[in-house]
């Protein structure tokens, strides 16, 4: 199976140093500096996994030299240890796109046998663990308010399980700044704003984004600083916030693209 920068290891997806390096423009070096300082951290997500090759260098003196994997949540994690620039933030999105879309293929390619109710109670077990590890981390490096731990940690959650602890809880704390009477459907929110292009059209984008995904007949929200998802007459509606409707538009299109795009 070929992609560009993940590669499957052991059953597992990861992306080596080298690859996080030529892509945010850092030195090897300096990446593998970066995994050794913040291991410990890394491997709240899983051990780090790593290979020695032995090199010959110009003079012929002989050398090893590691290469770090690092599956989704460290390599996540570790994009948020550099500094921020135009570059780092192109490849954050990439990123979660390449992890997204190889996981879309496995799960088409692999179709797993039925679990037994003891699997699924150590898989719940299992995540619940994986989101309390997430949380921690979330807490540590950022000022979040209760929704926004909320939906990140699930989302985390839900793409490295499966398992969407906000579904099951019944959604996002009450008392944050997201009310749910704030929320509205993709096709209102395009219209008001003035994005003349099909609902559906619209939709394909934000999956290419990881934003969303198909799952049946229904679209679910998967980044929940735009949205939630509501269930209605047994399927689900997604469900978009206002307030951050424009930053979604700003991912989905350029500033200049928005004011230059043909009606479609």
């Amino acid at each position: 199976m070929q992609n560009n920068i993940i590669e499957i290891r052991d059953n597992n997806l990861v992306i080596s140093h080298r690859i996080i390096a030529e892509k945010t423009g850092n030195q090897e070096k300096t990446v593998s500096r970066l995994i050794r300082n913040h291991i410990s951290s890394l491997e709240l997500f899983g051990q780090v996994g790593f290979e020695i090759h032995t090199v010959r260098n110009s003079a012929g003196a002989v050398n090893d030299e590691k290469t770090y994997f690092l599956n989704e949540s460290q390599a996540t994690l570790l994009l948020t240890f550099m500094r921020n620039n135009e570059i780092v933030i192109d490849f954050k999105v990439r990123l979660v796109q390449e992890f997204y879309e190889m996981k879309k293929i496995l799960k088409n390619e692999i179709q797993p046998a039925e679990k037994s109710l003891k699997q699924k109670v150590e898989d719940l077990e299992l995540a619940v663990k994986h989101y309390e590890n997430i949380e921690k981390i979330f807490k540590k490096f950022g000022n979040f308010s209760k929704r926004e731990l909320a939906g990140k940690t699930s989302n985390y959650v839900f793409l490295e399980t499966g398992i969407d602890f906000l579904k099951m809880f019944g959604g996002f704390p009450k008392d944050e700044k997201h009310s749910f009477q704030n929320s509205f459907s993709l096709t209102s929110l395009l219209e008001k704003h003035n994005i003349q292009i099909q609902t559906y059209k619209f939709n394909l984008k934000l999956e290419k984004l990881g934003i969303i995904e198909k799952r049946g007949k229904s679209w679910f929200i998967l980044n929940f600083d735009f949205g939630r998802n509501e269930d209605y007459q047994n399927e689900n509606n997604p469900r978009y916030f206002e307030e951050t409707f424009e930053k979604l538009l700003n991912l989905v299109y350029p500033s200049k693209e928005i004011c230059e795009m043909p009606t479609i």
